[in-house]
């Protein structure tokens, strides 16, 4: 899936795992409430009609 940035999702991990102490808060918000939605969009586009198995 070309069309996500992995590199920058592993990076918010990283960040987020090993630097918590140091996480911007507003910025973690941000960036659920404005890339998120958009991420799941295209999770959604790539795996099509498949069956929710959740």
């Amino acid at each position: 899936m070309p069309f996500i940035a992995w590199s920058q999702i592993i990076a918010m991990r990283n960040r987020i795992i090993h630097g918590y102490h140091a996480v911007d808060a507003g910025m973690l918000v941000s960036t659920v409430r404005d890339h998120l939605p958009t991420l799941c969009e295209r999770f959604e586009r790539a795996i099509g009609d498949r069956p929710d198995e959740c």
